[in-house]
């Protein structure tokens, strides 16, 4: 993929237009403008796919909830609703991912 990335890029330098890129390569113009912005802020490394993990996770629980959260799993084998209420009370707005119980399945060996 990185080789067509490429190759695009080098004929852009010899002269064909985005337009002609695009149907050559079958990608849209904007793809075709965000690979050459690339590869002049970055070189040839600028080809290569971006990370689409967020950079920040604003509902992401500690590390000492998820402890808790796991331990408590462990040692009830309750589901997400009812951990809940026993670690941080009837009135607790703190969800408490599937994911992470599932997570705790595969550490404890549920």
């Amino acid at each position: 993929m990185e080789e067509q990335r490429f190759l695009m890029v080098q004929d852009h330098q010899t002269g064909m237009s985005i337009s002609e890129l695009a149907d050559v390569y079958g990608i849209a113009r904007k793809t075709v403008y965000k690979w050459l912005e690339r590869y002049d802020e970055y070189g040839p490394k600028g080809l290569t796919e971006l990370s689409r993990r967020p950079h920040h996770s604003p509902n992401q629980v500690s590390t000492e909830v998820e402890s808790a959260i796991v331990a408590a799993r462990y040692r009830w084998r309750w589901g997400p609703g009812k951990l809940r209420v026993k670690l941080f009370g009837a009135s607790a707005c703190q969800p408490i991912s599937s994911q992470l119980l599932t997570v705790a399945a595969l550490i404890w060996g549920d």
